[in-house]
């Protein structure tokens, strides 16, 4: 028969549950930021680097939580006052930058969104939300059904007219210059767009629109060399605004390899939460929009749109001054 107290019992639960705590808080940290340091350079890490922040948020909550209820009131109070904080000051995918919701003056305002091939019954629903878009450009990714008849007609009799480069539409009532396809290869598709006047200097602004492909499996760095070295093979002019669902997630080192040089229009000019997917809730940012130093930004944010899996992106760039005075 068991000599031991009965207290001693609780009191060893407790010390178990601190040290369970502390180890899941520790060990999920750790492995977040080997995510974040390695990126998606090796596919054996890339993975990792796909954690979600809120995600991370979660399990250290339920750590301190853990460890809270082992009696170690002021390291869980110390746990939840970092979790807490970084939750208000922002990290990664949640917002960096607290700004009111002031539309910017002037500038133009450019939406992209992956429709994600809507079937021939979702059409007219995905261009009802379209509609209620106030853009001066619009381009969406895999429109499918969604701008065949009737609704190209739709735009058209809104002065609008409707430009095809692949996979890829294009909405505005600006004169476009350029539409064309330049990659279709393994899933890896790149369409440029050339509007008239709207770039630095007044020249017409170039954007690139990407979708890569979503499959987890793929090496990404690979992925990225092999788009960097077509799209410098093609030696087309340097792009001063890329969108698109690249399946790269913020802050990803793949990226900058596929686009040195260019910088997150989130980073530049973000406010609100970046995540873009799944629409309901939006963990990750495989969609994002990328600019050339030269292109002044004056706003960016996430739309959901209420249909769809993806959230659309708004950014709104500076109108060069010769057209604003023309």
């Amino acid at each position: 028969m068991s000599t031991e107290p009965e207290t001693a019992k609780p009191r060893r639960w407790r010390a178990s549950a601190v040290v369970i705590g502390a180890l899941i808080a520790a060990g999920a940290a750790a492995l977040w930021l080997t995510g974040r340091v390695a990126s998606d350079r090796w596919p054996s890490l890339q993975q990792i680097s796909w954690i979600p922040v809120p995600l991370l948020l979660a399990v250290l909550g339920l750590s301190t939580l853990l460890v809270g209820w082992g009696r170690r009131w002021r390291l869980a109070v110390v746990g939840w006052v970092l979790v807490i904080g970084w939750m208000v000051l922002g990290a990664d995918h949640l917002a960096r930058r607290w700004r009111p919701a002031v539309e910017p003056p002037g500038g133009v305002r450019i939406v992209h969104w992956n429709a994600a091939s809507p079937s021939e019954s979702e059409a007219a629903g995905y261009s009802a939300a379209l509609a209620k878009l106030d853009a001066e450009i619009i381009i969406v990714s895999n429109d499918w059904w969604l701008f065949g008849r009737p609704f190209t007609r739709d735009w058209e009799s809104q002065g609008r007219r409707v430009v095809r480069a692949g996979p890829f539409a294009l909405v505005t009532e600006l004169p476009v210059v350029e539409a064309r396809l330049v990659i279709a290869n393994s899933g890896m598709w790149v369409g440029q767009f050339q509007i008239e006047s709207l770039g630095p200097d007044g020249r017409p602004l170039v954007v690139q629109v990407v979708d890569l492909p979503s499959a987890p499996e793929l090496a990404r760095w690979t992925l990225a060399s092999d788009l960097r070295e077509r799209l410098d093979g093609l030696r087309l002019p340097p792009p001063d605004l890329v969108v698109g669902d690249f399946n790269l997630d913020a802050g990803s080192v793949a990226l900058r390899r596929a686009f040195p040089g260019m910088q997150s229009a989130f980073a530049r000019a973000g406010r609100g939460y970046a995540g873009s997917y799944p629409r309901e809730w939006p963990f990750w940012q495989p969609d994002q929009a990328l600019v050339a130093d030269r292109l002044g930004v004056l706003d960016y944010r996430l739309l959901d749109l209420g249909v769809g899996t993806h959230r659309a992106q708004s950014v709104v760039i500076d109108i060069p001054e010769s057209s604003r005075t023309r």
